[in-house]
């Protein structure tokens, strides 16, 4: 994000500070507010299957704002991004707790603590291959061929988790 900030904008390190800081905001406000209603209304599963849809949308979005000429910024297309990030933030929100309720209501009482530390292990080395993998791609195929990635890579279990898999035993969707 940050490579794609500086080719974008010519974002210095204080202006990818404040993009930061307000996707943090997005994602409290997710997790704290939106997710406890949603999940609620339409359950886990069906939470985590639209925040994986919205972070596909919110990078759509992104890969939506042109690559400037050289010695151009695509400063008119700020507001977008902002938008677009803090989204995809707000999904990010929608998608981790919605997951580890997911898991610890599919695993049974005996498997829960393991099932768990396997999705946490798993988010730590998505943590690591990711910006990495991100990184190769954007420097390798181009500015925004990551943002194609990561979009058709969210948009999958997404599809998968509204249209296929059954809401779990004791989830506040109900029975399946």
């Amino acid at each position: 994000m940050v490579f794609l900030t500086a080719a974008l904008f010519l974002f210095l390190p204080q202006d990818n500070a404040w993009l930061f800081l307000s996707n943090g905001l997005c994602l409290m406000i997710a997790q704290g507010v939106a997710a406890r209603v949603l999940v609620k209304r339409i359950g886990e599963r069906a939470v985590a299957g639209l925040g994986f849809l919205t972070g596909s949308v919110a990078l759509a979005a992104i890969a939506f704002i042109p690559y400037p000429e050289v010695g151009q910024t695509a400063m008119e297309w700020k507001s977008l991004f902002f938008i677009a990030t803090g989204l995809l933030a707000f999904s990010t929100g929608l998608i981790l707790p919605s997951l580890s309720a997911l898991v610890s209501l599919y695993s049974s009482p005996d498997q829960q603590g393991r099932n768990l530390g396997i999705l946490r292990s798993a988010g730590a080395l998505a943590r690591i291959v990711g910006p990495l993998a991100a990184a190769y791609v954007f420097f390798r195929m181009g500015t925004h061929q990551w943002v194609y990635l990561a979009g058709a890579i969210l948009m999958a279990p997404g599809l998968w988790m509204i249209t296929r898999l059954p809401n779990p035993r004791g989830s506040a969707a109900g029975q399946s």
